[in-house]
């Protein structure tokens, strides 16, 4: 019925849609037969008009873009053009790696001795005062001031671990206000150096000095680094972030062109591009651009990437910044009314067809509509229908499980240990019974009831064990190996605030389920408890029949009930539906992981300390 329904709606919208399609190809294939050549001669002068227009707009872009590119601007913190290298890669580069004076072989290799052992005392030996002295050794045989501020920079690290507080705030401070060239990993020395700095005397000044440090190195810098250094320092800071917004969108409009482009001159999203090849890569200089309003009297302006291609009623123009140059975009000039001069009378008439077409597909699909209501009422009738006809069973298992307990008191001769016991699992199905008969009557109110979730200290063996001995009975009734452990890793549980009878619930739902879908061939069920590092796990295994991928979540919808016509297993539909929510109430996750014919594991994973709303107490129905 449910194919048989989207046919027939599918049928509808397809005859609704062919309709219009015909009435909009008509309307296309209609040829213009009169030639207006002065409104052509008007729409081309408009478009030469505002190609003017924009390109007076753009050379002052230009020029600076130019100047930028040539060194005789350096971009700040607060200008608005940028530049960047874009490398073989595709990366970006900000920025030259400066340095006082090259390094020699012999500098450097003194320098990496330093490092070397200075870091092995430091990070493998974690002995911060021998690192000092070998970072210091080192210190006094170089004379690269780069080098040297890089090792000074280790000592202030290494003191600062060590807790000499006093002597790496020291260096931090030095460091910072010497304007070193020296980089660790692509970033400043003396920016780092102001980081530290900060954790260790956070002071209004401080914070200040570091700011106007980060400002200064900011353009030489990626952005992901700006962004990160602003969060840490000054995330309120106006100009940084608006010195990232335009680098966002410097950005963006630089990945759009076209690394294998030969055009010098980019017209980008925002920002008019200037790219000059360069031996280390492609250098490319962005300037925001201000466009002119694209209004005229009666006609629409577009600018267009590539020549469009026009019909009657519009006109175009190339953009190029210089006579030779090449073109930046296409201004393309339309005429919205020339075709409604010609043509008013069939617009017209296409309006009613329209109009007519409309009103039947609006009156075809709320037949539709109505009808998919009307089999969904049908069939909820239905579900209602069966539900009640397998009460009888929902309520059979725990009035099977206290019939075979009252027999045993009966018929056997048993130590007062065993009847109290017995007494204990009597009472528990008792309350299983109950609120089983609770769920009908909250499904059986159209809606399930406001519950009222109480929390408490659960532990959780104590609650499951006496689950356990009564579902033991149960199995080995039915000639099914229980087994439970619920010893296995509870050393590494930690206390759990959330609702004992919900846990109930659900745990006495699974193990329903697994008994009634069992294997035929020697059945076995498992039920476990395992901890993880920020939940406790309680599954549910079995050998059982298992259940198809398709099938693995619905199984959690209300009144779905999987395939399995060869058990004859009754039901409502409801027990999975009802645990799913309960474990979504007290914050757990409840799901499964199944293969057919090999078995299923039902795992509800309950996070540890969960603070579930104080209320008054009452019984989870």
């Amino acid at each position: 019925m449910r194919f048989t329904r989207w046919i027939l709606a599918f049928t509808v919208v397809a005859a609704a849609g062919t309709t219009l399609g015909f009435i909009a190809f008509s309307l296309a294939d209609r040829e213009y037969t009169e030639q207006v050549a002065g409104l052509d001669r008007l729409l081309e002068g408009e478009a030469t008009l505002f190609a003017r227009r924009t390109r007076a707009a753009l050379l002052p872009a230009y020029d600076s873009a130019l100047a930028m590119l040539a060194g005789d601007a350096k971009p700040t913190v607060d200008s608005p053009a940028l530049r960047t290298l874009r490398l073989p890669d595709g990366g970006l580069r900000y920025g030259p790696d400066r340095q006082s004076r090259a390094v020699s072989a012999d500098e450097q290799a003194q320098f990496d001795r330093g490092l070397w052992g200075g870091e092995s005392y430091e990070f493998t030996r974690h002995d911060y005062a021998r690192a000092i002295d070998a970072y210091s050794f080192y210190l006094d045989r170089l004379s690269h001031p780069d080098l040297k501020d890089r090792l000074r920079f280790r000592i202030a690290r290494a003191a600062s671990r060590s807790g000499r507080t006093s002597l790496a705030i020291a260096l931090y401070q030095d460091l910072h206000r010497s304007g070193s060239f020296a980089r660790e990993n692509g970033l400043p020395v003396s920016l780092l150096s102001g980081v530290r700095w900060i954790d260790l005397d956070d002071q209004p000044e401080t914070r200040d000095s570091v700011l106007l440090t980060l400002r200064d190195a900011a353009p030489s810098l990626p952005t992901e680094r700006v962004a990160h250094f602003t969060s840490a320092i000054a995330p309120n800071d106006s100009v940084l972030t608006a010195f990232i917004k335009r680098r966002d969108t410097f950005e963006s409009a630089v990945s759009e062109i076209d690394p294998s482009g030969s055009d010098d001159v980019v017209l980008g999203e925002h920002y008019l591009l200037v790219t000059t090849d360069s031996p280390a890569g492609v250098e490319i200089a962005g300037v925001p651009m201000a466009l002119p309003p694209f209004e005229a009297d009666d006609l629409r302006l577009t600018m267009l990437d590539s020549k469009p291609s026009l019909e009657m009623g519009a006109a175009s123009e190339p953009l190029r910044l210089r006579d030779d140059g090449s073109t930046l975009a296409w201004i393309e000039v339309r005429d919205p009314a020339h075709r409604a001069k010609r043509e008013l009378a069939a617009q017209r008439r296409t309006v009613a067809k329209s109009l007519v077409t409309l009103l039947l597909v609006l009156v075809g699909g709320a037949c539709v509509a109505l009808w998919i209501a009307i089999d969904r009422q049908r069939r909820l009738a239905e579900l209602k229908v069966r539900l009640l006809a397998n009460v009888s069973h929902e309520l059979k298992t725990p009035i099977t499980s206290i019939r075979i307990f009252s027999e045993m008191l009966a018929e056997e001769t048993l130590e007062e240990s065993k009847v109290r016991q017995f007494g204990r699992l009597l009472t528990a199905e008792s309350r299983r019974l109950t609120q089983r008969i609770e769920d009908l009557l909250d499904y059986a109110q159209d809606g399930r009831a406001a519950q009222t979730l109480v929390t408490e200290e659960l532990d959780v063996v104590s609650l499951l064990a006496p689950l356990a001995d009564t579902f033991q009975y149960r199995a080995k009734d039915h000639r099914v190996d229980f087994r439970s452990d619920l010893r296995a890793g509870t050393e590494e549980l930690r206390s759990i605030r959330t609702n004992a009878n919900a846990v109930e619930r659900i745990v006495l739902n699974l193990l329903d389920n697994a008994l009634k879908y069992r294997s035929k061939d020697e059945p076995w069920i498992a039920l476990k408890l395992k901890a993880t590092p920020r939940a406790l796990q309680i599954q549910v295994k079995d050998n059982g029949v298992g259940i198809a991928p398709k099938d693995q979540e619905r199984i959690f919808e209300e009144f779905f009930r999987a395939r399995f016509e060869e058990y004859g297993v009754q039901g409502t539909g409801l027990g999975l539906s009802i645990a799913r929510v309960l474990a979504e109430r007290i914050q757990a996750r409840l799901f499964v992981d199944s293969r057919p014919g090999i078995g299923s594991t039902f795992v509800l994973e309950i996070p540890f300390a969960v603070d579930l709303p104080q209320q008054p107490k009452e019984a989870v129905s």
